[in-house]
């Protein structure tokens, strides 16, 4: 619990303040819902929604005092389209999306912004990972496993994790003016929905 002072406190020492946060937490465990255990669960909540609400909670007072700062939550695509065997990384991006949006309006007066980007699926070692241990599982191919992602895709391929950068830079910089409380998606269109 005392890691997000310690890392506030260490850029308060190099920098003298605190422009931007960018939260990234890692992934969640996915398996059959009704045999994920309770600290599967827990162990979601307390990596992704915990460490942003701690570095969150840790960075807004020197915020405010500066009169200004700029926030972007990495979030992920299924906290909007959750997919049946990610449930609780799902669950957490879903809370997530939901402590952007509150936490947003509490700042704006303050201007300081609050935004999430949403990726899709990203060329990253934890999608090498995940694609070679479902194909393990199923006895496919990882080519096979990841073409049944990338099929339903409308754009038909992945992100790249530079891509996913040039978006939280955007969304980190003045470029983004006027935009709080905002989740923007990029996931080659493969969230279905209006929002």
């Amino acid at each position: 619990e005392d890691a997000a002072n310690q890392v506030v406190n260490t850029a308060l020492d190099a920098f003298g303040g605190i422009d931007i946060l960018v939260n990234s937490a890692g992934a969640s465990q996915g398996g059959v819902f009704w045999e994920l255990s309770d600290q599967v669960w827990q162990d979601s909540m307390d990596l992704k929604v915990m460490g942003t609400v701690r570095m969150m909670r840790a960075v807004i007072p020197g915020m405010i005092d500066r009169k200004g700062g700029r926030i972007v939550n990495i979030v992920g695509n299924t906290g909007m389209q959750p997919s049946p065997r990610l449930l609780p990384g799902a669950s957490a991006n879903a809370a997530l999306l939901a402590i952007t949006r509150g936490v947003a309006e509490d700042l704006a007066p303050h201007n300081i912004v609050v935004n999430a980007l949403n990726p899709g699926p990203t060329r990253t070692e934890r999608w090498t990972t995940l694609m070679d241990r479902l194909a393990e599982s199923s006895g496919r191919t990882v080519a096979d496993v990841e073409r049944d992602y990338t099929e339903q895709i409308p754009m038909d391929r992945l992100a790249s994790p530079a891509e996913m950068g040039r978006l939280a830079a955007f969304l980190a910089s003045e470029k983004a003016a006027n935009m709080t409380g905002a989740c923007l998606t990029a996931d080659g269109g493969w969230t279905k929905g209006i929002g």
